[in-house]
C-alpha cells in the first residue's frame, strides 16, 4: 500500500514538473509575441501619420498624437528586450524577436526546445529585482 501511495506522489510531481517546463516555454513565447505587437503597432501609429480623412486643422495635432505613441510603445519594446534578453540567455532559451530589438546583442542561435531539455535539477535565474 506504502510503495502505491509512493508511486503516486512521484507520478503526480513528475506531472507538475513537465508543466512547470512547459510553462517556462509559454512564457519564453509570450515575450516573444509582446515584442513582435509592440513592434507592430509603433509602426502601425507611424501609418496613421498620414491619414487624409480629417481636416487640416487636426492633421498636425493628430500626426504630433501618432509620433508620441510610436514613440512610447519604441520605447517600452526596448525596456522590454533589456530585461528579458538576459535572463533567456542565462537560461538557455532563445525566441526569434524582432530585428530591431537584438540591436547591439549577440544572437544565440535559434533552435526548437522540447521538455526534456530542460534541466528539473537547475530552477530558473530570475532576478527579483527586474519585476519591481
Amino acid at each position: 500500500m506504502f510503495r502505491t501511495g509512493l508511486r503516486v506522489e512521484w507520478a503526480k510531481t513528475k506531472a507538475r514538473a513537465a508543466r512547470w517546463s512547459e510553462e517556462v516555454l509559454l512564457l519564453a513565447e509570450e515575450m516573444r509575441r509582446t515584442l513582435w505587437f509592440l513592434n507592430w503597432k509603433a509602426t502601425w501609429w507611424i501609418e496613421q501619420d498620414s491619414r487624409e480623412d480629417m481636416g487640416p486643422d487636426f492633421q498636425e495635432g493628430f500626426a504630433a498624437y501618432s509620433s508620441r505613441q510610436s514613440a512610447l510603445l519604441c520605447e517600452m519594446e526596448k525596456q522590454f528586450a533589456d530585461k528579458w534578453y538576459s535572463i533567456l540567455v542565462e537560461n538557455g532559451l532563445c525566441v526569434e524577436w524582432p530585428e530591431k530589438c537584438m540591436v547591439g546583442r549577440h544572437a544565440i542561435p535559434v533552435h526548437s526546445i522540447t521538455l526534456d531539455e530542460i534541466s528539473d535539477d537547475e530552477p530558473l535565474a530570475l532576478d527579483d529585482d527586474l519585476f519591481e
